[in-house]
């Protein structure tokens, strides 16, 4: 589970991938479907991307370290990305104004999205990593009596 190999191939599909939903959300916003400010779109844009790709690098080094911990480290970062997910929107969510359920809405909607990717990825790289490298292979210490 190397991370100059896998971070690079990352990095791209998740450029891609935040391309394609804030073109979406561009098209939606003039549809006038939701009437999001721009400053607030952008900024969940690159939080999520910040997040995402700090959270996938932490998975590609806990993996590299050894390869059994990339699926606990994944689920464990989940949890704590969720945690500072909800501390980012307290000020949002703790206002009684109805005009911030559309903002939530597309927050949340983007946050799964991104975080279904992010499954997606760690699953693959997991799954085409052979699981005896990177992790210390303890010899015969009795070989040489």
């Amino acid at each position: 589970m190397s991370i100059s190999k896998n971070l690079p191939g990352f990095v791209i599909r998740l450029i891609v991938l935040t391309g394609v939903l804030a073109g979406l959300s561009y098209f939606l916003t003039h549809l006038a479907l939701f009437n999001l400010p721009l400053a607030d779109v952008v900024t969940t844009y690159i939080y999520l991307l910040v997040l995402t790709l700090v959270s996938f690098a932490i998975v590609l080094i806990a993996g590299s370290k050894k390869y059994e911990r990339a699926g606990f480290a994944f689920l464990g970062l989940a949890l704590i990305k969720l945690m500072v997910t909800f501390a980012f929107l307290w000020p949002i969510i703790s206002t009684d104004d109805e005009a911030v359920k559309p903002y939530l809405l597309h927050f949340f909607t983007l946050y799964f999205i991104y975080l279904g990717f992010e499954a997606w990825q760690v699953v693959k790289v997991i799954q085409t990593t052979d699981p005896n490298k990177g992790v210390t292979q303890y010899k015969d210490l009795d070989k040489g009596k």
